[in-house]
């Protein structure tokens, strides 16, 4: 089979029938590992909101899981650090009473600073510097980026990109639609057009 015969066989049919072929991979797995049946078993799925029809695939998969288990269910939302809890990830005590004075005052507020500056996921707290920085760029390029522009089938990605900086840049700042707009097109406008 061809490359693009598998590419358009991902996205051809209606959405039962590729709902259908989701539902499938189950029986697939277990024809192939029959002695699996018996284990506890996770499929891992990558770029799987490419597939047509994921939503109602996931969507009955968990209510399945959901009456299985009957009640023991357990949803767990994972949220950034909150600045107290990343004190105590860095092995810092937030001293009590408050408000403090002197060195220990000076101490907590290099580390919201550092806060402030790096943000509360876990994973790049302990980083260098320049490992945050690539660590979080990349978040950005897949998460925003990426994701909005293909899921909104986003045309000028640079614009894309101006806009998501500019206003990751303002954060707390005022701005509005027209003065992004007229930067965007001063900053996306070809140099030798800028230059007259």
């Amino acid at each position: 089979m061809t490359a693009s015969s598998t590419a358009s066989s991902r996205t051809s049919g209606s959405p039962a029938r590729r709902r259908k072929h989701l539902a499938s991979l189950e029986d697939a797995f277990f024809a192939r590992y029959p002695e699996s049946r018996d284990r506890e078993c996770c499929f891992f799925f990558d770029e799987f909101q490419e597939v047509a029809g994921w939503e109602k695939f996931v969507r009955l998969l968990g209510e399945e899981i959901a009456s299985s288990l009957r009640g023991r269910a357990l949803s767990t939302e994972l949220l950034p650090f909150s600045f107290a809890e990343a004190l105590t990830h860095q092995g810092v005590e937030l001293p009590r009473p408050w408000p403090v004075a002197g060195a220990v005052r000076s101490r907590l507020q290099k580390a919201f600073d550092l806060y402030l500056s790096i943000g509360g996921f876990p994973e790049v707290l302990d980083f260098t510097i320049d490992a945050w920085r690539r660590t979080l760029q990349s978040y950005l390029e897949i998460a925003v980026l990426r994701d909005v522009a293909e899921r909104h089938a986003t045309g000028n990605v640079a614009a894309l990109r101006f806009v998501v900086h500019s206003l990751l840049r303002s954060i707390g700042g005022k701005t509005s639609a027209n003065a992004l707009h007229q930067a965007c097109c001063r900053c996306t406008r070809p140099r030798s057009v800028a230059a007259r």
